[in-house]
């Protein structure tokens, strides 16, 4: 059977119109998409054509049609181990073939050896078709040393001919193109998207509200009255158990959030990797002098015991664990990207309730005349490369990429995560309301999920736009005792970032994660190593006392230049200026 995608058609309207296309009573449904594709593609290069010389094109169905090829084809597919079902055995993986006509060999490894066998893999020369690493993923500089190897192909003519999904994501999430391809222009693997709000604005710091009304406070908004807070915290039996000495007013698991994340941007933007670019120049936040100041800031409520003296041995779990050690919780305000990372939210119904105490503050002031500002993770963690490959011993590269294509539309993301519609999610109805407050889209039913339907999930081509992501029905009381707090968390999250994104660095002054040429790389993966570790350990060092923020810091300036922060800053201009970013 033969489908073609719906150009034109809403997200709901396209889910509702599924056709089914698998054997009879499977339940499955072939999806549809709401792109348009483009009537008139560019040609290929013919350094691209030579690429597909090997693939009968008569056997290709036009893009946007299934199956994608008259006759199966098959692709053989190196992958992490699925975790709860062979990947072949999945009925996602037999549906697959069924709706595309495209069968998949699969080789697998376990995750935690998976780059490693991946590694001799590739060694012995005998490529899979294609590599899926999912959460495995392939680092960019790695990814892009294999295709300039020719080990993977450029897969810019796929994006540009007969892309659906990704097409759709491109025209959806600024600077996605620019920051997937690499120095010599090409694009040499099929990301996963993350749009989810709190993945751009992961650095929250959360009080507890309870607290709060307790020490007759309102949530602080100036780094003056975040003092104070943590003060009477200290001071006060702010968690109410009678003990007023329990009380940890400040915290952290420093391995997951820096300490000079969200408090240091009141003095200067200090974004994760703690650089951005200014107008396109590159600056190091910890070389300007407003730095200083913010660690200054950060030493005083040290040394007036206002954050966790072991907030840099502790591991989220041991915070986790100390929190809901009592009846009542003894952590006051926490950095982190979640609740999960200072409370125990996984029992259901049965859990101590204590995350509902905690809600995320907004970005606070800038001081000295400085803006209110925040960092923004526009794109490290929402576009994942390295994820799908396609290897040069490929015979059926165009069956391959679009394989993966269809995943990257938002129908078959919700599908491929959820289950077949009907058995995992539906069409919302009248009364279901989305993240963002609009009548949602799609409702989960996770319980629905057929157990046999797993294996692919994060594997390749998933594409969560913001949009989509919007569009997903929740209960809007996150604490509802109908609602899992795994779920009512996202509600908190979303509302949460709002006030994050308001006050956003400029896209523009966001160092994206660069692809760096062969010729530096080297020298460059040493220096950042060099001079992040040094950089932590001062910050530590300077926050905690043994080290004098007056008599030491010269000091430490000069032993940054002797690291040679110059010519890593260097480096990362050069290619800043190199990359389409800046063109």
């Amino acid at each position: 059977m033969k489908k073609r995608y719906l150009p034109g058609v809403s997200l709901m309207l396209a889910l509702s119109m599924l056709a089914a296309c698998s054997p009879s009573g499977s339940g499955f449904s072939a999806p549809s998409s709401s792109v348009q594709h483009p009537s008139s593609p560019s040609q290929p290069s013919s350094e691209a054509v030579s690429s597909t010389s090997m693939a009968d094109s008569n056997n290709y169905n036009p893009p946007g049609e299934l199956p994608i090829v008259k006759e199966n084809v098959t692709i053989s597919v190196f992958a992490p181990a699925s975790t709860d079902i062979a990947r072949a055995d999945s009925d996602m993986t037999k549906w697959m073939e069924e709706i595309t006509n495209v069968h998949v060999e699969w080789e697998t490894a376990a995750g935690d050896v998976f780059q490693e066998k991946l590694q001799l893999t590739l060694a012995s020369g005998a490529y899979p078709d294609m590599i899926a690493a999912g959460t495995s993923r392939v680092d960019k500089m790695v990814e892009q040393q294999w295709g300039m190897q020719k080990l993977l192909i450029p897969l810019n003519q796929y994006y540009d001919t007969v892309s659906v999904g990704y097409k759709n994501a491109f025209e959806k999430i600024p600077g996605m193109r620019d920051y997937i391809t690499s120095l010599d222009g090409n694009i040499y693997s099929m990301p996963n998207i993350d749009g989810a709000l709190q993945i751009q604005f992961p650095n929250k710091m959360w009080v507890n509200t309870e607290w709060l009304k307790n020490v007759g406070l309102q949530a602080p908004t100036t780094t003056d009255e975040f003092y104070h807070m943590l003060k009477a915290f200290k001071e006060q039996d702010a968690n109410g158990n009678g003990d007023a000495n329990d009380e940890i007013p400040f915290s952290a698991v420093n391995s997951n959030q820096p300490l000079d994340i969200f408090l240091m941007n009141p003095f200067i933007l200090c974004p994760e990797g703690r650089m951005w670019l200014d107008n396109g120049k590159l600056v190091f936040s910890v070389m300007e002098p407003a730095y200083q100041e913010g660690i200054r800031y950060l030493n005083k409520l040290y040394a007036e015991g206002l954050i966790n003296p072991e907030m840099f041995t502790w591991d989220a779990t041991t915070q986790v664990n100390t929190n809901e050690n009592g009846s009542e919780p003894v952590l006051g305000a926490v950095l982190a990207q979640r609740p999960g990372n200072f409370c125990d939210l996984s029992g259901y119904p049965d859990n101590s309730h204590k995350w509902e105490q905690y809600y995320p503050i907004a970005p606070l002031q800038g001081v000295n005349g400085n803006e209110m500002i925040t960092n923004y993770n526009a794109y490290s963690s929402t576009l994942q490369t390295g994820v799908a490959m396609i290897t040069s011993t490929c015979k059926e590269p165009e069956a391959a990429f679009r394989m993966v294509d269809l995943l990257a539309t938002e129908e078959m993301t919700i599908i491929t995560t959820n289950g077949p519609k009907g058995q995992g999610w539906r069409d919302a109805v009248d009364g279901e309301i989305g993240l963002d407050g609009s009548p949602a889209k799609v409702t989960i039913e996770s319980e629905q999920r057929p157990a046999n339907w797993g294996g692919w999930d994060q594997l390749m081509g998933r594409v969560q736009t913001p949009e989509y992501l919007a569009g997903i029905s929740y209960v809007q009381d996150p604490y509802s005792p109908a609602l899992n707090p795994m779920q009512g968390r996202h509600v908190v999250l979303y509302r949460s970032s709002l006030d994050y994104q308001k006050v956003a660095q400029p896209l523009e002054s966001v160092l994206p994660s660069l692809y760096y040429s062969n010729d530096v790389i080297n020298e460059f993966s040493m220096l950042k190593t060099t001079i992040t570790d040094y950089v932590n350990e001062m910050l530590v060092a300077f926050v905690t006392g043994s080290k004098n923020i007056d008599t030491d810091w010269d000091a430490y300036m000069s032993q940054l230049k002797t690291l040679g922060v110059e010519r890593y800053m260097q480096i990362i201009q050069e290619t800043y200026n190199e990359s389409p970013f800046a063109k």
